[in-house]
């Protein structure tokens, strides 16, 4: 992983951990990821790389349904989904790559100027 690239995984580490909006909108994309037949068993049967891995898909197929049925994680809950989902920002940098390459590379940009200060 380039040097930019770590500094953004470890950027959407950061905001998973201090921002509910970031943590539901990972879950969503990393639920996306999953099939069809993963979402609808809530489980991971397909060892592609994307997605949840086995032990996460239950609890975070769960999250992401809840959340797309317009409800928000709070407490107890929105803590675990944070600490579970932040192990995913690798793979969130590499569906940010694949679905927007111009703002990443903007992003990129940006954090080298900052000279990847994470907190600016």
């Amino acid at each position: 992983m380039s040097k930019e690239k770590q500094i953004l995984k470890e950027k959407i580490k950061y905001k998973i951990a201090t921002d509910p909006k970031w943590t539901e909108k990972a879950i969503l994309a990393l639920f996306n990821y999953q099939t069809s037949y993963e979402q609808n068993i809530e489980d991971t049967v397909e060892h592609n790389c994307v997605g949840f891995n086995a032990p996460d898909a239950r609890r975070l197929t769960y999250y992401a349904k809840w959340i797309r049925s317009g409800k928000h994680l709070d407490g107890w809950h929105l803590s675990k989904a944070q600490t579970m989902i932040k192990k995913y920002a690798g793979q969130l940098v590499e569906i940010a790559e694949q679905n927007n390459p111009e703002k990443l590379a903007k992003v990129k940009t940006i954090t080298i100027e900052t000279q990847g200060n994470l907190f600016q």
